[in-house]
C-alpha cells in the first residue's frame, strides 16, 4: 500500500497556530515541543478536527464502559473519513464578522508638524527617532532660495578656509573647535544610533549659535543680544528646559535621557570654557575696555540650563581704593543685583 499523503487532526486550535508559527519566535517551554513535533512531521498535514467529531477526546470526557459497544464514533472514527474527506470541514473562526462589525469605526489620525527634510534623514522611523528629529530641526535653518540670489546679486561670496588651516577662522572657528573638543572626550564610544548622534550634534549646533555677539540695541531697557542664530533663523534659540540628568549614572537612563545627559554634559564644559575665555586677562601692560554704566553683560551663574544665557544691563559700578571696579549692579528680568566683577562679561563685540 502506498501512502501519498499523511494528514493529521487535532482538535486544539491553539496547538495549531503553534505549528504554523516559527519556532524561534515561541517561548522556550513551547519552542523545544514545537520544534520536536516539525521535526517528526515535517512532511504531515495538520488539520482542525472538531471536538465533538475527535474520537480520542471521549475518554477524556468520562465515558463510561458500558457506552462503548454503542458508540460508532469510537468504532470507525469520525464520519468525513469513511466519505474520504480529510477534514471534519473549515476550522473555526478568527472572528465573528457580524458581531465586530458594528464596532467598526473611522480613525482620524492627525497630520504631525514635522519637516520632510527631517523625516528624510531617519533609518528608522520609530516614535524615539520622530521626537528627536522635530526637537531639533528647527535649529538647523534649511538652503534658502531667495538668500542665494540675494548674495549672488551683492557678489557676497563664501570663502571657505583650507583643510587643516584652523587659524583661518579666526574666532568663529575657535569656538568650533572647543566643542569638538569636548564632543569627542564626552561623547566618546558612546553607543549612539544615528539619529541620537545626529541629535547631540545639531543641538551642539544650536548652543554655538545660540551665544551673545553684541547688543542689539544701546537703550538700556533692551536686555536682547544679537547671536548667529540671528543670521540662520530670525531669533534667539529656544529649548525646553529637561531636568539635569549629569549627575545620574548612564545605566540607569532611557535612550532619549541618555542623549540629553550628553548635551547637558557638553553644555556644561563649553558654556564654562566659553565665558572664561571672555573673561581672559593677561598681564595688565596695556589699558583694556572696562565695564561701564549702560553695557550689555553675561552673568555667570551655575548650573545653567542649555542655550540660556542670563544678561543684564549694567546700571551702577563700585570701584575700590585702587580706583579698579570691583562690583556692578545690573538690571536683569527679574530685578536687579550686584555682582562682582568676576562674575560677569562683557559681550565679545561691544558697540
Amino acid at each position: 500500500l502506498e501512502i501519498s499523503d499523511i494528514v493529521l487532526h487535532t482538535d486544539s486550535t491553539i496547538a495549531l497556530a503553534w505549528l504554523n508559527t516559527p519556532a524561534n519566535h515561541l517561548k522556550t517551554f513551547i519552542t523545544n515541543r514545537v520544534s520536536e513535533v516539525q521535526r517528526l512531521t515535517e512532511n504531515c498535514c495538520w488539520t482542525h478536527v472538531p471536538s465533538h467529531l475527535n474520537p480520542a477526546d471521549l475518554v477524556s470526557c468520562g465515558l463510561s464502559p458500558r457506552d462503548l459497544p454503542e458508540l460508532k464514533l469510537w468504532w470507525s472514527g469520525p464520519s468525513f473519513l469513511e466519505r474520504g474527506e480529510l477534514s471534519g470541514g473549515p476550522g473555526p473562526p478568527l472572528m465573528n464578522e457580524s458581531e465586530y462589525s458594528c464596532e467598526l469605526k473611522n480613525g482620524v489620525v492627525p497630520e504631525m508638524p514635522m519637516s520632510s527634510v527631517c523625516v528624510s534623514t531617519n533609518s528608522d522611523l520609530s516614535f524615539l527617532s520622530d521626537l528627536l528629529c522635530m526637537r531639533t530641526f528647527e535649529l538647523v535653518k534649511e538652503p534658502d532660495e531667495k538668500l542665494s540670489g540675494f548674495l549672488s546679486a551683492e557678489g557676497i561670496e563664501w570663502k571657505f578656509i583650507p583643510p587643516r588651516a584652523y587659524s583661518f577662522g579666526g574666532l568663529w572657528e575657535a569656538a568650533v573647535k572647543s566643542a569638538k573638543y569636548h564632543l569627542k572626550r564626552i561623547v566618546g564610544r558612546s553607543n549612539l544610533t544615528y539619529e541620537e548622534f545626529l541629535t547631540v550634534s545639531i543641538q551642539i549646533e544650536g548652543i554655538l549659535n545660540s551665544r551673545p555677539l553684541c547688543p542689539l540695541s544701546s537703550s538700556a531697557d533692551d536686555l536682547n543680544a544679537l547671536t548667529p542664530a540671528h543670521f540662520l533663523i530670525g531669533r534667539s534659540m529656544n529649548s525646553i528646559i529637561e531636568p539635569n540628568l549629569t549627575d545620574l549614572n548612564e545605566s540607569v537612563l532611557k535612550r532619549w535621557q541618555r542623549v540629553t545627559r550628553l548635551v547637558q554634559l557638553i553644555w556644561n564644559k563649553w558654556h564654562r570654557g566659553y565665558l572664561s575665555e571672555l573673561q581672559q586677562r593677561n598681564k595688565w601692560h596695556f589699558q583694556k575696555k572696562n565695564v561701564k554704566v549702560g553695557d550689555l553683560v553675561v552673568l555667570i551663574e551655575d548650573n545653567m540650563p542649555t542655550f540660556k544665557w542670563p544678561l543684564g544691563r549694567v546700571t551702577k559700578i563700585y570701584s575700590g581704593n585702587d580706583t579698579l571696579i570691583r562690583v556692578v549692579k545690573v538690571k536683569t528680568q527679574n530685578g536687579k543685583y550686584k555682582r562682582a566683577i568676576s562674575r560677569v562679561c562683557l559681550l565679545p563685540m561691544p558697540v
